[in-house]
């Protein structure tokens, strides 16, 4: 889909966001300014394509709000989804080292996203320890989280996998045993790297073994324990 880039309106300032990175309150308010005055902030409709692999990378992006997917592009027919995120998520960080862009990210629904200059982050990360030392962190979990991922997608079953997404989603994105669900049949065989056939079909087995409750996109999860029990069991 091809982007109409939207500027958002009632933009606030990086100096008064009360919804920014805990990185950026490493930050003095001369550096906040600084990549205050080199950002901008992209209003994303559901679908649209928020940035693509292999791409030159001029900007660190951070979502200020909403919901998007990164994915990694394998051919036409089937992507792999790397991390579903959520308001408050950084990304695009793999490209400080040379400024290309490894993954895709997509939003699930009306998002807002803050571009910041990469050079203008690499030059305050270079002049703060603090802030570097955040970013630093911020890498390595989403490196640990990746870790796992991989752990869950080549030793679990397909059962195991699907339960290990739907607590992933509950815990991590929507904070709630019971959300709206965005993503597509396809999308989670993306996530968790089945077919959409064997989606249905566990979804439809967990639904009848009462471990979910699942209505049109509403999904609730009954049964967290069991849920869990079938993730260590694979």
């Amino acid at each position: 889909m091809t982007n109409k880039i939207s500027m958002a309106n009632n933009i606030i300032s990086c100096l008064h966001c009360k919804n920014k990175s805990s990185c950026f309150e490493k930050l003095s308010d001369e550096e906040l300014q600084f990549m205050n005055n080199h950002r901008v902030e992209i209003k994303f409709k559901k679908g649209e394509i928020i940035c693509k692999q292999g791409s030159m990378a001029s900007n660190i992006m951070y979502l200020k709000n909403g919901l998007a997917k990164l994915y990694f592009e394998k051919n036409k027919q089937k992507n792999l989804i790397l991390r579903i995120i959520s308001t408050g998520s950084m990304f695009a960080l793999p490209s400080i080292s040379n400024n290309i862009l490894y993954y895709s990210a997509m939003s699930y629904e009306d998002s807002h996203v803050c571009m910041i200059d990469i050079d203008v982050f690499k030059n305050v990360m270079n002049n703060n320890a603090k802030f570097a030392s955040e970013v630093v962190d911020i890498i390595n979990e989403n490196t640990i989280q990746g870790y796992e991922r991989m752990y869950c997608l080549t030793q679990n079953h397909l059962s195991g996998r699907m339960a290990n997404i739907l607590l992933c989603l509950s815990e991590n994105i929507y904070k709630n045993d019971a959300f709206e669900l965005q993503l597509s049949r396809r999308d989670i065989a993306e996530l968790t790297n089945m077919s959409v056939e064997s989606v249905t079909r566990i979804l439809r087995g967990f639904k009848d073994e009462n471990l979910i409750e699942l209505n049109g996109k509403h999904l609730k999860i009954m049964s967290r324990e069991n849920l869990s029990k079938i993730c260590e069991v694979g």
